[in-house]
């Protein structure tokens, strides 16, 4: 039992480690209401979601025809979440004109999966001119695209911890 000062238990260290191991999984599988299941079913459920979003809202909606590269750039999005992705990188690794690459971030942020900021400078020009940091609203949504679903403990970038706390931000009504 831990205790504070004048005898009373500390529920914030007898909780620590439950609450630690909660915020872990939350920061891997997401926020989904339907992804509370064994892990298998977790991973499941959320590749189920990626591709229920994919066929009907983009390609249905949207009307996306290009549907590999799509993909491709969302796993590329995944992958570089929390860093700075360049516009001709991607084109160039995903093999997308620069008009199509475009279209299909404002399909993504517009679907309210992606949420592009613009990183912090002292000088406001530069804040404008360098390229936006691209983050998941939900990072149940972003670990199944490059199908990483290890620990966070066990990760060695700190971007989907940054997205993380975007995504809480944005949730209690800050806007970056």
């Amino acid at each position: 039992m831990f205790l504070k000062s004048d005898g009373e238990p500390s529920l914030d260290e007898a909780f620590r480690g439950e609450f630690e191991a909660l915020l872990s999984e939350y920061v891997v599988y997401g926020g989904f209401p339907a992804v509370v299941k064994g892990e298998d079913v977790k991973i499941g459920l959320l590749k189920n979601l990626v591709s229920m979003y994919a066929e009907k809202d983009v390609f249905g909606w949207f009307g996306i025809r290009e549907v590999e590269k799509f993909g491709s750039l969302m796993k590329y999005l995944a992958l570089s979440s929390g860093s700075i992705p360049g516009a001709s990188s991607a084109c160039r690794n995903i093999g997308l004109d620069y008009r199509a690459l475009i279209s299909y971030l404002s399909v993504l942020a517009n679907t309210y999966v992606i949420r592009s900021i613009y990183t912090y400078h002292t000088n406001r020009i530069n804040e404008i001119k360098k390229a936006k940091k691209v983050y998941f609203y939900d990072l149940g949504f972003r670990n199944p695209l490059p199908r990483i679903f290890t620990p966070v403990a066990n990760r060695s970038n700190s971007g989907m911890l940054e997205n993380f706390v975007l995504s809480e931000l944005i949730l209690l009504g800050f806007e970056p």
